[in-house]
């Protein structure tokens, strides 16, 4: 995704430099949890039950 890219790089640059962005890191932790729970209810994950 392309916040790995550039919020990720913010992040990972500051930290080695000994630079605290804990807006960037919550930031960037969320955007990957949207990430991960976007790909897992993707149209190919998701069963179809018929309530019969």
């Amino acid at each position: 995704m392309e916040h790995e890219g550039l919020t990720g790089t913010v992040v990972r640059l500051a930290r080695r430099h000994g630079i605290p962005t804990p807006v960037s890191d919550t930031v960037l932790a969320l955007l990957r949890g949207l990430s991960t729970n976007r790909r897992a209810m993707s149209s190919d994950s998701v069963v179809m039950r018929r309530n019969d």
